[in-house]
């Protein structure tokens, strides 16, 4: 199963049809999705940024486990709106932001990847010896493939 990560999007047209070409057998938003409605195949988790109509969408929609992602740390692949605490993906004009808790999580599960939304760029850190990988905005171009038969994941940049 091939699925495409997202998050933070505004929703311009253009970039929901070139998201709604790629195949892939689901959309994963992590957070600040403001109109999953208009992606094939959506999944996702709350954000910050989401109004009401996203997440009562979100709500019948919400994604919490497929063949190797999970969003409550039940597989070795995660899923999480939020960074860690002390992340090196999530670095905002010198200040690391994130979330105590999903460190925690992470510190207890040991995931082999932990994938998040919440920031703009995209990047690659480490915790606990754990990778953490940040999506990065969809309104950016950016988005994550990831093969869960292969585990296999790469960065996009979507033009």
């Amino acid at each position: 199963m091939r699925v495409l990560l997202i998050t933070k999007t505004l929703c311009n047209e253009l970039m929901v049809q070139k998201v709604n070409r790629f195949n892939v057998d689901a959309v994963i938003g992590v957070g600040d999705v403001t109109c999953p409605e208009r992606f094939k195949g959506f999944k996702g988790l709350h954000g910050e940024l989401d109004g009401v109509h996203a997440y009562k969408y979100i709500m019948r929609n919400r994604f919490t486990s497929s063949l190797a992602l999970s969003s409550d740390f039940t597989t070795e692949y995660v899923v999480s709106h939020m960074p860690p605490l002390g992340s090196t993906t999530a670095v905002v004009n010198g200040v690391y932001i994130g979330s105590i808790e999903v460190t925690e999580l992470v510190k207890r599960h040991k995931p082999k990847i932990l994938f998040h939304g919440h920031v703009e760029d995209q990047g690659k850190g480490l915790i606990n010896g754990v990778l953490v990988v940040s999506i990065g905005s969809l309104d950016r171009g950016r988005a994550i493939l990831f093969d869960e038969e292969r585990l296999f994941f790469e960065f996009l940049e979507i033009k």
